[in-house]
């Protein structure tokens, strides 16, 4: 008879998690160390309570606004230099 696989035969270690208020290096050396995608979000104070999940994207998302912020600045000076180009 055919044994249907259970999830706890595939998966090779226990659960990997960060603490909520971990910095974004600590959570994506995690992600790195432990080759994975996501990671649960955990309280301190409760371990078992998970508080949210931190995908990849997140963690790439974050410097976005002062990426976009360095952006603008660029091209408002290099607008600016050609505005006064011709002076």
């Amino acid at each position: 008879m055919h044994r249907e696989r259970t999830l706890d035969t595939l998966l090779g270690r226990g659960p990997v998690a960060v603490f909520e208020h971990s910095t974004l290096r600590d959570a994506a050396d995690q992600m790195v160390t432990e080759h994975v995608g996501r990671l649960p979000l955990v309280s301190r104070d409760r371990p078992r309570l998970v508080v949210r999940i931190a995908t990849r994207s997140d963690l790439l998302a974050a410097p976005a606004p002062r990426l976009r912020g360095d952006r603008h600045r660029t091209i408002r000076r290099a607008v600016g230099r050609v505005g006064t180009e011709g002076e």
